[in-house]
């Protein structure tokens, strides 16, 4: 895909709040500077991701919040289930920046979070970090910052039916992105209008505008036979307050984790 735009400089910066190892991981918070071509925008109004309508929000049980248990109101990301005992997110919401992660047992992923309703709640069992994530550094690091986490126990299709993958992001139509927003941490937010402004061989950049906890967050495309997961946010341009997310296309690693079964 080749987009067209005027040359210019992005910042990118984590999508959590800081604290120790966000999930309890502070040390390890991303704090990526990358070149890219960017339109120069002044004054521009921020859209944020809004809440979705409570019709919307049954229909995507297979998102949900991924946090440490026992932290702190305000601290999390988002994660996807992309088979009945696998969720998707990404690598900084459970690892430093060298690739280790916390015990898996303190994750705790609660699916289709609406409010004080849970569709399933599950912990970790194992997490596999993308093995280049934890030795890349500057701007090749987003590219690998993804991270699946195995759960103790599989959650049932009639409950939340995993989201299918895809390596293929056609250009056109508007992309998804749906996460859980510090600003709105309990209720699902999202929107389906978010155009590609830029395109990387390993990252590309939406107009849509993400903030802490949109971490890990599915970004989507409409399919035939309905959405497909392309990408996971890993940051934000800018530092403080929203920015445009950024985005790690789905890449074989992921694809091969799905053959991989649960370590018991």
């Amino acid at each position: 895909m080749k987009l067209r735009s005027t040359p210019g400089t992005v910042r990118v910066g984590p999508l959590r709040p800081k604290g120790p190892h966000e999930i309890n991981l502070t040390h390890h918070i991303l704090a990526l500077m990358i070149l890219l071509v960017t339109p120069c925008v002044q004054a521009e109004e921020v859209a944020m991701l809004p809440q979705l309508s409570a019709g919307e929000r049954a229909n995507w049980q297979a998102v949900g919040l991924l946090s440490k248990t026992g932290s702190q109101s305000g601290k999390g990301c988002t994660a996807t289930l992309i088979a009945p005992d696998k969720v998707l997110t990404a690598a900084h919401c459970v690892a430093n920046r060298a690739g280790y992660s916390g015990p898996a047992e303190e994750l705790q992923f609660k699916a289709g979070q609406n409010g004080t309703k849970v569709a399933a709640t599950r912990y970790g069992k194992r997490v596999a970090v993308h093995p280049i994530y934890g030795i890349t550094k500057g701007v090749e690091k987003a590219a690998y910052d993804v991270a699946i986490v195995w759960l103790n126990r599989p959650i049932g299709a009639d409950v939340a039916a995993p989201l299918p993958l895809s390596t293929q992001l056609d250009a056109g139509p508007p992309l998804a992105v749906l996460g859980y927003q510090q600003r709105n941490r309990d209720v699902l937010n999202g929107r389906f209008d978010c155009d590609v402004t830029i395109s990387r061989s390993f990252v590309y950049q939406l107009g849509c505008h993400v903030i802490s906890g949109n971490s890990g967050g599915p970004v989507l495309q409409r399919a035939e036979d309905g959405w497909q997961l392309v990408g996971v946010v890993s940051a934000k341009t800018g530092v403080a307050g929203p920015g445009r997310a950024i985005v790690v296309p789905i890449g074989q690693w992921v694809l091969h984790q799905l053959d991989t079964p649960r370590t018991n």
